[in-house]
């Protein structure tokens, strides 16, 4: 569903009866606390998660990773890689 919130895909997920939900934005974890609270609200399990793009020869890679340690989000390093540094 391109364009929805994290909240709309929550709770599409929940009302699909989805037991656990990922989310993957393009390059940054910045909807990852807003989905956590909706996802406790609507009781499905949350998996914080980020696609990572990586430029290499040919072309661009797009890199899922999951299990964000949500207690690094805000830290010095976290806006670093954010920011492109």
């Amino acid at each position: 569903m391109a364009g929805a919130t994290p909240e709309e895909l929550i709770e599409l997920a929940a009302a699909k009866h989805a037991r656990a939900v990922a989310i993957t934005d393009h390059d940054t974890i910045a909807a990852i606390v807003e989905a956590r609270s909706v996802a406790d609200r609507c009781g499905i399990e949350f998996v914080a998660g980020i696609e990572i793009s990586a430029e290499y020869s040919p072309g661009t890679m797009h890199i899922l990773g999951y299990c964000i340690d949500e207690g690094s989000i805000g830290s010095p390093e976290t806006r670093r890689a954010e920011d492109g540094a």
